[in-house]
C-alpha cells in the first residue's frame, strides 16, 4: 500500500472516532439540555402529551424518570411505549445543530 493511501485510511479512521464520540456525547447530553431547559420545554411537553397537567409538570421538573413515570399512570402505557414516545420527543426537541 503507498504512503498516501496509507494516509487517508489513518485520517479516516480518526476521524470515525471522533465523530462516534461527538454522536454519544450528543446523546448523553440531550436530556440535560431539556432539564436545563424545563421551564421553556414544558409547554411542549404538555402540547406532546395534553393529559399531563401543571401540577405534573412542576412535580416532573426535567426528570425523565418522573416523567415516564407520569405517562405509565396518564396514558397506561407500558415501559417501551413511554421510552418510545420519550425518546422520539427528545429527538424533536434537540437543539440546531445537534447530531441526530
Amino acid at each position: 500500500m503507498n504512503a498516501g493511501i496509507s494516509s487517508i485510511l489513518r485520517l479516516s479512521a480518526a476521524f470515525l472516532r471522533i465523530d462516534k464520540r461527538r454522536k454519544v456525547s450528543t446523546c448523553n447530553m440531550n436530556w440535560s439540555e431539556i432539564q436545563n431547559s424545563w421551564p421553556q420545554i414544558s409547554g411542549l411537553v404538555q402540547s406532546q402529551w395534553p393529559k399531563i397537567t401543571a401540577g405534573d409538570l412542576q412535580t416532573i421538573n426535567g426528570d425523565r424518570s418522573v416523567l415516564a413515570d407520569t405517562l405509565k399512570k396518564n396514558y397506561a402505557l407500558q415501559d417501551a411505549e413511554v421510552e418510545s414516545s420519550i425518546a422520539a420527543f427528545e429527538k424533536d426537541c434537540r437543539r440546531p445543530g445537534a447530531v441526530k
